[in-house]
């Protein structure tokens, strides 16, 4: 079983790298964006409107990407961390989601869940005898 794990979490952390190289690169066609944007106003090729338009949508891409890259770039070691401090607990799962913070329940739920969890409100009626 921990085999199968190891070799899971190996696999989402290289997919991880993976979505941090793509995410540098779409930083750098932004930047390279903004570059252009601002040596057009500087030439008087484009309008100030124009320019600031641009530029708030520009530099809000750069800001989501950013923190899209750091999201990524957190500590692999603690996926690893939890693992090997639970791994004598890991049927009961229950217990090492009670026994962990809040954070470390997000990261749980997505780990096991792969962004697919969403539920649907059912009504429930009351019995008539």
């Amino acid at each position: 079983m921990f085999k199968n794990t190891e070799a899971l979490i190996e696999k989402e952390l290289s997919e991880t790298n993976q979505k941090i190289k793509i995410k540098k690169v779409e930083l750098e066609k932004e930047q390279s964006n903004m570059v252009s944007l601002e040596g057009k106003y500087i030439a008087n090729e484009i309008s100030r409107d124009t320019y600031e338009r641009w530029n708030a949508s520009i530099t809000n891409n750069i800001r989501n990407i950013n923190a899209a890259i750091e999201r990524y770039s957190q500590d692999p070691n603690k996926v690893w961390k939890i693992l090997n401090k639970n791994i004598e607990l890991i049927t009961d799962m229950g217990y090492v989601y009670e026994n962990i913070d809040v954070l470390e329940k997000r990261d749980l739920v997505k780990i096991v869940f792969d962004s697919n969890l969403y539920y649907q409100m059912v009504s429930i009626e009351p019995l008539q005898c």
